[in-house]
């Protein structure tokens, strides 16, 4: 019997183009210093991509952040100026909001009440 011969593992190369070589010639391109200077490279490589999409997550969560904080002091600035520049308590501007929601929706229920009433008066004629 022959002795098989012990080859090195040689790591996976993903590309479809990936140039298929014999196991010697595997062997000797998986110790040359270009061979590992590659390698090291395509791990920054991949490693950078890993930063990048990081990155643009931490970016769009701070631009929604941003725009929120942007909206609120142009709510704020708006209240303050229309208080003659007066401080503007937030509890106030909220309360604020709410009665003009309740006003708006009592005159929408009276008007619904009004169209009802005069529906009934339609169809009982």
């Amino acid at each position: 019997m022959s002795a098989s011969p012990q080859l090195q593992s040689a790591p996976q190369i993903s590309s479809p183009h990936a140039i298929v070589r014999s196991p010697s010639a595997n062997a000797l391109a998986t110790n040359s210093p270009s061979y590992v200077a590659n390698a090291h490279l395509a791990l920054l490589l991949s490693g950078s991509y890993l930063d990048i999409e990081s990155l643009r997550r931490e970016v769009a969560i701070t631009k929604k952040r941003a725009d929120k904080a942007e909206r609120l002091l142009a709510n704020y600035t708006q209240a303050n100026s229309a208080n003659g520049g007066a401080p503007v308590n937030i509890l106030q501007i909220s309360e604020a909001a709410i009665r003009d929601y309740e006003t708006r929706i009592e005159r929408a229920e009276n008007a619904r009440e009004e169209a009802d009433a005069q529906r009934r008066v339609i169809t009982d004629a």
